[in-house]
């Protein structure tokens, strides 16, 4: 029986355990990455227990617990010690994020389970050739975008690293600014999130770039791999008065990574109809589906939309 007392705090030496379960397992869904985890966790509370060669996640948002799908090989067992362990602290969901080949596991061996899609955190994800060069009628807005801003400004990219970080950081500042993150509890925690993957940037193993706009920080991208043909951008960020800057650090992004990734995951929309149109229009590849196990009782089987994690955007 998995015990609430074996999860601990996850803390950045976990990296390791991670990685050495993904060399095998690697993730599919963008939650299920490190940083994601790490950088989160203040806000989802996340706690781990390792269990053989598996990884168990529990997430805290406020008062409702739930557990992610084991982070490993799939194994009947191990599910239903979660699932005991699940009821037992009347986990709402049961289990969440379930991906297509977890669902086809569970539906195999459990085929009482009923597990409902989860729409809101579907993964986006895009050809990298499509977000580099932008191609055809449907990228035509975002091309008179960037080249408008071509047009009315200079800008230049680099690597972000410990030369440039401070100036990352003070644009983030300005960003929370521009944003009210004080003013906003779902953006105070994004504000922590993106802090937090500044300051582990080497550790955590991330990537990005810094656009400069007329010689100073105006715009960030902090991206890395998620499995061999996909990296995931974790945060993007730009200077909301710069029309067309975001246009800019998405494809100059995308522009790096097809050099190395045949697709680029940029997570979910969380439900946000402004976000989901944006998501929309750069017509994405497909989605990383994902499933919630709500109850073992399928009367009572029915979705609340509550306490998901906020816009990263």
């Amino acid at each position: 029986m998995v015990a609430i007392e074996d999860f601990k705090d996850l803390k950045i030496e976990d990296r390791t355990l991670f990685e050495m379960i993904y060399k095998n397992f690697p993730p599919e869904h963008s939650d299920y990455s490190f940083a994601n985890l790490f950088c989160w966790k203040d806000y989802a509370n996340y706690r781990i227990a390792v269990v053989e060669r598996h990884i168990l996640i529990l997430s805290s948002v406020g008062k409702r617990k739930s557990f992610l799908y084991p982070v490993g090989e799939d194994s009947t067992k191990l599910i239903k010690k979660v699932l005991e362990l699940a009821e037992l602290i009347e986990a709402y969901p049961l289990l969440e994020l379930v991906d297509i080949s977890s669902k086809r596991f569970l539906e195999r061996h459990f085929p009482s389970l009923k597990l409902e899609p989860f729409r809101d955190c579907y993964d986006y994800v895009y050809l990298a050739e499509d977000l580099a060069h932008l191609p055809g009628k449907a990228y035509l807005n975002h091309r008179n975008l960037i080249n408008r801003f071509k047009r009315r400004h200079n800008y230049t990219m680099e690597p972000i690293s410990e030369e440039n970080m401070k100036e990352v950081t003070k644009f983030l500042e300005r960003w929370c600014i521009w944003r009210d993150c004080e003013g906003n509890p779902m953006l105070e925690a994004e504000k922590t999130a993106v802090f937090r993957a500044m300051k582990f940037f080497k550790e955590l193993g991330l990537e990005g770039i810094a656009v400069k706009v007329e010689g100073e920080c105006q715009a960030i991208s902090v991206y890395e791999p998620l499995n061999k043909d996909t990296a995931v951008v974790h945060f993007e960020k730009a200077d909301p008065d710069l029309k067309g800057l975001y246009q800019i650090v998405n494809q100059e992004t995308a522009k790096i990574l097809k050099k190395r990734f045949t697709y680029i995951n940029r997570e979910q929309d969380l439900g946000i109809a402004g976000l989901r149109k944006a998501k929309t229009l750069y017509r994405p590849h497909h989605f990383i589906e994902v499933f919630n196990l709500w109850s073992l009782s399928e009367e009572k089987n029915c979705p609340k939309k509550f306490g998901v994690i906020p816009n990263r955007e």
